[in-house]
């Protein structure tokens, strides 16, 4: 394989990535770069879309930072203790342990890119989720916490 070939295997096209549809609201992550498909132990990288009046609730994360970039929509992003309206162009970087969550406040579809240092999240949303042709696999409350749990992930 010549060098070229090793690194267009980086790239990820508009239409490329692993989907999965989270929980009962079956909100779209896109994971576009990561560990397992890339190769990349630094970051992994998704997509996200949350629907109006949705919203991931407020968390942090033990074992890696994160950063977000606002793609589109309108939204109220929590940040440690304090809350922001952001819009398209908005980038958060969100250290390890500190508290996070964003809510759609708009009317269309917010959508979102994180950025995962190191690489390994990624396997959460695998872990949660489910493909889009699949129907919701209704987790318990006891798989939900050892699933958040083995990736160090504690809700609000």
């Amino acid at each position: 394989m010549n060098n070229e070939t090793n690194l267009s295997s980086l790239l990820s096209a508009p239409e490329d990535g692993d989907v999965y549809l989270i929980g009962e609201r079956r909100g779209r992550v896109t994971i576009k770069i990561d560990k397992r498909t890339h190769g990349s132990d630094a970051i992994s990288v998704l997509t996200e879309e949350i629907v109006p009046g949705d919203g991931i609730p407020v968390h942090k994360h033990g074992a890696e930072e994160e950063f977000v970039y606002i793609a589109s929509g309108r939204g109220r992003f929590t940040l440690g203790d304090n809350q922001y309206d952001v819009s398209a162009g908005f980038t958060a970087v969100i250290p390890q342990g500190v508290w996070h969550g964003l809510t759609n406040t708009g009317d269309e579809l917010l959508t979102f890119v994180m950025i995962f240092t190191p690489a390994g999240f990624e396997d959460y949303f695998r872990e949660i989720g489910v493909k889009p042709d699949q129907p919701w696999k209704g987790l318990s409350r006891e798989e939900w916490d050892k699933i958040d749990r083995r990736f160090n992930v504690v809700y609000r």
